[in-house]
């Protein structure tokens, strides 16, 4: 069937017939490398965008559960680890909570660390 169709398009008398029925099978081998390809790429991004919807959702419930347990904790107690009511959800982000109740972009918790003090330097 494909190689009457195939005979139509290109003319009966342009190629030989051995030819064409290469040239046909070719062209299969063609669409078939294409069509897995295709399909091996449909199931590479299926897998990383589970992998990061995964991700995703282990990181939120993390976050939720911090949230709730700081949440539950009274004022005192709050005051004892260093934070007040406007700063746990930073803390449950794990954002620095230093500026989180005067500035609308807290930043990473570790950004104001002191840099580490290089030998032969005089550590004043």
């Amino acid at each position: 069937m494909y190689t009457q169709e195939f005979l139509k398009i290109i003319g009966p008398g342009d190629l030989s017939f051995r030819y064409r029925a290469e040239l046909l099978e070719e062209a299969r081998a063609m669409r078939s490398r294409a069509v897995t390809d295709a399909v091996v790429a449909a199931a590479r991004w299926l897998t990383k965008t589970a992998k990061n919807l995964a991700t995703t959702a282990r990181v939120y419930l993390r976050e939720r559960a911090s949230l709730v347990e700081l949440q539950r904790l009274d004022d005192r107690t709050l005051s004892d680890i260093g934070l007040d009511r406007s700063m746990i959800y930073a803390a449950a982000r794990g954002l620095d909570t230093r500026y989180a109740a005067n500035n609308n972009a807290p930043i990473a918790a570790n950004s104001n660390r002191p840099a580490p003090v290089r030998a032969g330097t005089d550590a004043a």
